[in-house]
């Protein structure tokens, strides 16, 4: 175990970049991270979120944590993410960002300024830190960058039209980079997160994130913890460019990579309805 953590931190560390680290699955990262002795970088815009972490992390870990409120949709994170990561020997980055940016309604009926935002946090965020800290691991030589997606991600669903395919980018993104980059020494994974209890699943309305009985009979709705899937997840970091945590999710999209497109959108998209109360179908 000992020998696994410090392999761990041979080729991931000293220090961690966690993009959407202030609760659920990206403060999941962060305590699993410290505990295997990395130092960290989190980022969000709840700031207060992240000063408690960190000082959680810094008394149990004894690692190093800085916390920067930074607005991944801003117009300036360019430039905030060059200052952010100057100077710093920056191991693994992980953009888990995404997960409130999910509008859910009919596409139609969703505010256009809404809908831009989710692109922005969804494709804008994960292009800059990937391009910016991946040049920076390419000369470093070993390292990782992890982006979190989503189930959505294969296949077009009602009410989150534009969430599934904003995530969809992440995934194909990352699958590129797992190709350019595998032969500098440097690790990338996308990671299609299925339904997780998490704060930004409760806002949503998720039906799985508010029932006490989360297992279902619907292989796509059985929710997982945010621990389990950051554990899962980091295991898999090294053996890019696909990971579905969770077997039954893997099951899942198996499942429905075998039958027709348009029943697999209407399954999908029932699904989502309900977990969410909405009408379906539509008309």
């Amino acid at each position: 175990m000992q020998s696994e953590k410090n392999s761990f931190f041979e080729r991931y560390g000293p220090w961690a970049l966690i993009a959407g680290a202030s609760e659920g699955i990206g403060k999941s990262f962060a305590e699993q991270l410290a505990a295997r002795g990395l130092n960290l970088i989190l980022l969000s815009r709840n700031v207060e979120a992240l000063t408690a972490l960190a000082h959680d992390l810094q008394t149990r870990y004894r690692t190093e944590v800085q916390c920067h409120a930074v607005d991944l949709t801003g117009d300036d994170l360019e430039s905030r993410i060059d200052k952010v990561i100057e100077n710093i020997d920056l191991g693994l980055m992980i953009y888990n960002a995404g997960g409130s940016s999910m509008v859910a309604d009919l596409f139609l009926d969703c505010p256009l300024s809404d809908l831009r935002r989710t692109v922005r946090l969804n494709c804008h965020g994960p292009l800059i830190l990937a391009h910016k800290i991946g040049q920076h691991l390419r000369q470093r030589g070993h390292g990782g960058i992890m982006l979190i997606s989503a189930l959505s991600a294969f296949g077009g669903t009602a009410y989150v039209a534009n969430y599934c395919a904003t995530k969809s980018y992440e995934l194909v993104l990352a699958q590129g980079l797992w190709a350019e980059l595998r032969g500098y020494g440097v690790d990338v994974v996308g990671v299609a997160v299925g339904a997780t209890i998490t704060p930004a699943a409760v806002r949503a309305g998720m039906g799985f994130a508010t029932q006490q009985n989360t297992q279902d009979s619907n292989p796509l709705v059985q929710a997982m913890t945010s621990d389990a899937v950051a554990s899962e997840a980091l295991a898999a970091l090294s053996k890019g460019p696909l990971f579905i945590p969770g077997e039954h999710n893997r099951m899942g999209v198996e499942q429905l990579q075998q039958i027709p497109l348009e029943t697999a959108i209407e399954y999908r998209s029932a699904g989502t309805a309900s977990q969410l109360g909405k009408q379906w179908p539509v008309l």
